[in-house]
């Protein structure tokens, strides 16, 4: 292969066919996407809102069933083979904690970063409609030979700008050479005769009034200005530790810079794709610009930062979050209903496959083996004063437990909640909705599984002037099956991929990575935690519910 000025790609270990088919690996979870009689067209209503937890190439082999040139907007922020390990920046100082982000070392030797890019492309362009753009995200290191890569996969007449995006930031770390404080962005389009593009203004500051008798003056606090049409040269500020906008992940992009790339080349109602998602911010700019989106990302950290900044939104649409090595989605509380199921239905179809019985006396919804039921759906409130009042009930009929069904317990003050119970000689035991029987998909028996949500035990701990904290146990009274196997097995904490510490705003503090490859000796313990804060630990268990 060889770009307009015939100079020929190579580089060792380089793969020259590509497969270009969408990808089913069992035992993981199947996508669900629109069918053939709701195409993804812009303005339409077919599900997008997606956020996969997962390696992103397996991810958008998944999206080609589905999303083969539909996708109107591409923003691929790739690793930049700095060879650097960035952590997740803590604390009211944003000093770095223990919590790898993602690894950025790549054996150059064998071209495995070189591999990587050039898959993530050839599939992204697969997905690009035939009036889509692509952007592609560097910086000094590899976006040359990425360009040389693009004029291969898109064809060199595709390629439409090389932004810069420059910033001021603090240090200078050269010895020799200016300071380098500028990223770029590679701009094609699937075909430049059809894509999609919005012209952008930028104001351009006139020392005096003289001259500009025909051209529309404005003035701001900064002096008078013309618009003028936006040149490729971006002087957008990073962000640093003390804006608001500023979330704990490193190399967190401005919303600003994704605004002007989704507002240049898609219109409300498209699908933006962003397959490394890490901090999450083309799929907030999406969101907030009316665009329908997908995001991908591998790293459990960056998927809880997104999902705390969607969740944060003051108006969001519904979205879907899954992991590529679950069998089904979570689906996301939202202020409106995705479906037009009544919840009536939906609660008798939970009861009936968890073998309850609905409850005659409408003082809660069903009953099973002596103990009452009560299900919440993901749009319903539970209220602090209706688990007293239902745990008052089970005392009066001696009824010594009370087992709560949920779609999910992140968010929710299930440590209170027990505590009440135990006041009222009642045990609450809490189970999570198998996400199959909330979205109404065709019912597997080997796959319906109401997974307990465990109490979790933490203890506290200085050390160095420092304070921390352990996950040292999860206690179960009822769990399912497959649960009972992996703790008879591995233990409690076969059933853990992550956990994490949250400060009483919200935020996450404190981040452990997965845990898989963490020696069962070796004590789950955090890292440094901020002082005078209330904390709040989570965990994300091996398919992928929220404790």
């Amino acid at each position: 292969m060889t770009n307009q000025l015939q100079v020929e790609l190579n580089w060792p270990g380089r793969r020259r066919q590509i497969p270009l088919v969408s990808h089913r690996v069992k035992p993981r979870c199947e996508l669900h996407f629109p069918g053939s009689g709701d195409a993804p067209e812009s303005g339409g209503t077919a599900p997008a809102n997606l956020l996969l937890q997962g390696d992103n190439r397996l991810g958008l082999r998944h999206l080609l069933s589905g999303w083969r040139d539909q996708v109107r907007l591409i923003y691929l922020d790739p690793p930049f083979a700095t060879g650097n390990r960035f952590r997740q920046p803590a604390g009211r100082r944003r000093e770095r904690s223990a919590a790898t982000a993602y690894s950025d070392a790549w054996n150059h030797g064998d071209g495995a970063y070189l591999n990587m890019l050039e898959e993530l492309l050839r599939l992204s362009r697969e997905l690009l409609a035939a009036d889509g753009s692509l952007y592609l995200h560097l910086d000094y290191r590899t976006a040359p030979v990425a360009k040389l890569l693009l004029d291969e996969i898109f064809g060199p007449a595709c390629f439409i700008n090389e932004i810069i995006w420059a910033y001021r930031t603090g240090g200078m770390p050269e010895k020799l050479g200016f300071g380098r404080k500028h990223d770029t962005i590679l701009f094609y389009a699937r075909d430049p005769a059809r894509t999609r593009w919005h012209r952008q203004k930028e104001k351009s500051y006139v020392s005096h009034r003289y001259g500009f008798s025909n051209i529309e003056l404005h003035e701001d606090e900064q002096g008078p200005y013309t618009l003028t049409n936006l040149r490729d040269v971006w002087d957008i500020p990073a962000l640093r530790g003390n804006q608001p906008e500023r979330v704990p992940y490193p190399t967190q992009k401005p919303l600003e810079l994704l605004r002007r790339i989704i507002l240049a080349s898609s219109d409300p109602g498209d699908v933006v794709l962003d397959p490394g998602s890490g901090s999450g911010t083309a799929l907030v700019a999406a969101e907030q610009l009316g665009r329908r989106w997908i995001g991908l990302d591998n790293s459990p950290l960056a998927v809880s930062v997104i999902r705390n900044r969607l969740q944060a939104l003051p108006e969001r649409r519904e979205w879907t979050w899954q992991q590529l090595s679950s069998p089904a989605g979570v689906k996301v509380k939202a202020d409106q209903s995705g479906d037009g199921e009544k919840p009536e239905a939906v609660r008798q179809r939970v009861l009936s496959r968890y073998g309850a019985t609905p409850s005659n006396d409408h003082l809660y919804h069903g009953e099973r083996d002596g103990a009452a039921v009560q299900v919440l759906l993901p749009r319903e409130r539970m209220l602090h004063l209706r688990i007293e009042q239902l745990s008052g009930i089970c005392n009066r009929q001696q009824r010594r437990r009370l087992e709560l069904l949920l779609p999910d317990g992140a968010g929710l003050p299930l440590a209170r909640w027990r505590r009440d119970c135990r006041r009222q000689d009642s045990r609450l035991v809490v189970k999570q909705i198998p996400p199959e029987l909330l979205n109404g998909e065709p019912l597997r028996r080997h796959r319906i599984a109401f997974d307990e949500i465990p109490e979790l035990v933490v203890r506290k701990g200085t050390g160095s002037g420092n304070r921390w904290l352990e996950l040292a146990d999860m206690v179960f009274h009822d769990p399912s099956d497959r649960q009972r196997l992996t703790i008879d097995q591995e233990g409690w904490r076969g059933l853990v991929d992550s956990w994490w510490v949250r400060d009483s705003a919200g935020n996450v503090v404190w981040h452990s990575g997965c845990i898989t490859t963490v020696a069962p000796e070796v004590p789950l313990r955090s890292g440094p935690l901020p002082a005078g804060v209330r904390l709040r630990v989570e965990v994300c268990g091996r398919q992928g519910a929220i404790w």
